[in-house]
């Protein structure tokens, strides 16, 4: 009976490990590609994207690119930037939906 509780104990928590990997994205990286989204900006279509790479992320906005590095840690991303000599850490929130699918403070993206 102690066999099968520890080796029920051990089953659970190597699950815990591995839904938490999967939803902090390994913790510095997990992303990689382009996700995209466009919305309606006073009746012109604007296009906002994230490119990740490693740890490295070129957000892309109004025509400007800001590139810097990102960290996936639980339910947030902290996305630190520099741009025109001013560096900027933001967390926001953040959740993975699936692999073409990621939400950042509530707006959804979409992997090109």
């Amino acid at each position: 009976m102690k066999r099968i509780i520890a080796l029920f104990l051990i089953v659970l928590t190597l699950t815990a490990i591995i839904l938490s990997m999967a939803s902090c994205g390994g913790g510095g990286g997990g992303l990689s590609g382009t996700y995209v989204n466009s919305e309606d900006f006073f009746g012109t279509l604007v296009e906002t994207s994230y490119k990740f790479s490693g740890s490295k992320v070129t957000m892309t906005s109004f025509g400007i690119n800001m590139s810097g590095t990102y960290k996936i840690d639980g339910g947030q991303i902290t996305i630190k930037t520099s741009l025109l000599g001013i560096t900027d850490e933001s967390t926001y929130s953040f959740e993975k939906v699936s692999d073409k699918v990621i939400i950042i403070d509530g707006i959804e993206y979409t992997k090109k």
